[in-house]
């Protein structure tokens, strides 16, 4: 009897085993890349600043609906997203640590312009710069066409 009952939590727990090891969780079918998730962390945390300076939740819902409908992609496509990628936390602090670093550069320069006191960036720091500019120059342009 006791020898049975040793077999079945045996088997139980080798099976749980076997499930966790399976590969990991499923990505959702309408998963945002990550070059754009990252995008769209940025345009986030740019709108939670503005939300905190000007306490506009209005105003704040209605950029979040202009930045999702630029990306093209939906709150809930976003939610499903963000949830998968935070499974893997090692990636997820990386890409955290990416969009802080493309919000420094901005902020920089930025302040750099209105100080005018250009400082010397890294290869990293001039091409994040460039990025941010040409999609800048990109988007007011896009709007522009309009």
């Amino acid at each position: 009897m006791h020898h049975r009952f040793y077999i079945v939590s045996l088997s139980l727990i080798l099976g749980l085993f076997l499930v966790q090891c399976s590969g990991g969780p499923t990505p959702p079918q309408d998963l945002i890349p990550p070059k754009k998730y990252e995008n769209l962390l940025v345009e986030f945390q740019l709108l939670k600043s503005y939300q905190t300076m000007y306490q506009d939740s209005a105003k704040t819902v209605e950029l979040r609906q202009k930045v999702l409908k630029h990306y093209h992609v939906t709150l809930e496509q976003f939610k499903r997203s963000d949830q998968f990628y935070k499974l893997d936390q090692s990636a997820e602090h990386k890409r955290l640590r990416k969009a802080l670093q493309v919000l420094n550069v901005a902020r920089d320069s930025i302040w750099n312009v209105k100080n005018h006191h250009p400082k010397k960036m890294s290869k990293t720091e001039k091409k994040i710069r460039d990025r941010y500019r040409k999609k800048q120059k990109k988007s007011k342009s896009q709007s522009s066409d309009k």
